[in-house]
């Protein structure tokens, strides 16, 4: 019996020694970006949206537009399709680029054609169902 008894004592000893054993935390600054999955993330979205922003802004076209018009252009980011194997939220994508568009002053963003075509939709409901004098007519639409 003792033998059973020191053998349960060894037992409760060691996990006792592995519950209070330290675990090291390490702090690492908010601002660094840190990659835990090595795939294609919020982050990669932003990088690669300010890089493409970049290279079309500095591009002739829209100087040249401006030139002509003395405008800024007003673009519209279409559909992008996503044919890697990784799964991409191109919506996400599609909202950086816009943002880096917005935030540069220099090209004006309407929203994207999915967005279109929902208003297009309310709007033939609306000639279907609303009365006349509160009907929008078609091709009075305004940019946003």
């Amino acid at each position: 019996m003792k033998r059973n008894q020191i053998i349960s004592l060894a037992i409760l000893v060691s996990i006792t020694w592995a519950g209070c054993a330290r675990k090291t935390v390490t702090r690492i600054n908010p601002d660094q970006q840190t990659d835990l999955s090595g795939r294609w993330n919020d982050t990669d979205s932003r990088l690669v949206a300010e890089e493409m922003t970049k290279d079309a802004l500095g591009k002739n076209w829209r100087s040249s537009f401006v030139d002509k018009t003395g405008k800024n252009p007003i673009i519209i980011i279409g559909i992008i399709t996503n044919k890697s194997h990784e799964h991409i939220e191109s919506e996400t994508f599609i909202k950086d680029m816009e943002k880096e568009f917005i935030q540069s002053g220099l090209i004006r963003v309407v929203q994207n054609s999915v967005f279109r075509e929902k208003v297009r939709e309310e709007r033939a409901d609306q000639q279907e169902f609303a009365a006349i004098e509160t009907q929008k007519k078609w091709g009075k639409m305004r940019q946003s």
